[in-house]
């Protein structure tokens, strides 16, 4: 079946994830429904409509699955997307319990049982995050699927973990075409607070503090294997294509590690002024990170094998495409 032929609904449309994944879908000529609680900016909209794929807005909450089940029949959709999650804070973790589960959990059932319901023809890509991992994802340097256990902690990893499960669960028992797609860090066009996670990346943090000419202090210099979310997106399109899926889970990151300090040091070379340091004293810091140690690093060996993906955005790359975008939508700096 070509993009042209394909309909495809993606959960968390408005998100920065989800915006990224549909415009990247209605270039590549898909027809994409933009599944949300609340409808995009009509700026937005026209430039998602730049593609040559059709867009369609059906506003719902993910917890409604007879009025998904009505939305995937009403535009023939063929294949899903589910990004839809919620990310609240440690802080949070106990307060918010009830909700996380409930969207990242229940709301993974619903899409589910919606798909299953009304005989989905084609794909259903469950994006799934590192956070799955848990405590593993900062004790061990190499993230491997046949060797790492994972080890979730908090009721947000145990929430996306519990996830990812229960559709393996629905693709074995029920025989549905798809995998989970496991996201890295992510940053890039698009990201705004959408009020479902504490804080941005840290990328973006540094961006706005450069461009509110602040000073940006970090508490240490976190090191990450960033993926730009545009390519991010290419990434899940070449999965949403691809022949044959051998794995079940696939791991997303770009392969290519930075700190944040490179990240700061490429920002001082278009705003001068902007100044950066690394801290001591935790008064004077103003960029949230929000884990003790960095990730390690996810293999994307699978996603070569099947799709023969290659990531192409380095630090320098990426920081000069996004500082393009960001000068054609500098109020996504004062959200």
């Amino acid at each position: 079946m070509t993009a042209t032929a394909k309909t495809v609904l993606v959960t968390g449309a408005t998100g920065s994830v989800g915006m990224n994944v549909c415009q990247k879908l209605l270039e590549c000529g898909y027809s994409v429904v933009m599944l949300a609680r609340h409808p995009p900016k009509e700026e937005e909209i026209s430039e998602l409509q730049k593609g040559p794929g059709k867009l369609s807005i059906c506003l719902c909450d993910v917890l409604k699955e007879t009025s998904i089940k009505e939305a995937i029949l009403h535009h023939g959709v063929t294949d899903i997307i589910h990004s839809a999650a919620v990310t609240p804070g440690v802080e949070s973790d106990l307060s918010q319990a009830r909700s996380t589960i409930e969207i990242n959990c229940i709301g993974t059932i619903s899409v589910l049982n919606a798909a299953l319901d009304s005989h989905l023809s084609g794909r259903f890509l469950m994006l799934g995050s590192i956070s799955a991992y848990g405590k593993t994802a900062l004790t061990e340097s190499t993230l491997s699927e046949e060797v790492s256990v994972a080890d979730p902690r908090v009721i947000y990893e145990i929430s996306k973990f519990a996830a990812e499960r229960i559709f393996l669960r629905y693709r074995e028992a029920a025989r549905l075409n798809g995998c989970v797609v496991r996201i890295g860090d992510v940053y890039g066009p698009w990201e705004h607070d959408s009020g479902v996670r504490p804080h941005m990346s840290l990328p973006y943090q540094a961006v706005s503090l450069a461009h509110a000419g602040k000073r940006a202090v970090f508490s240490r210099d976190y090191s990450g294997e960033w993926i730009y979310a545009p390519e991010l997106a290419a990434a899940i399109c070449s999965i949403l294509e691809a022949p044959v899926l051998n794995y079940d889970v696939y791991p997303l990151s770009s392969g290519n590690r930075w700190k944040i300090s490179e990240w700061c040091r490429c920002l001082k070379e278009k705003f001068p002024a902007f100044e950066y340091e690394h801290a001591t004293d935790i008064s004077a810091v103003n960029m949230q990170i929000n884990q003790p140690t960095d990730n390690g690093a996810m293999s994307i060996q699978r996603l070569f094998e099947d799709t023969g993906f290659v990531m192409k955005y380095g630090l320098r790359e990426s920081f000069t495409h996004y500082m393009k975008w960001l000068d054609n939508h500098p109020h996504y700096l004062d959200q």
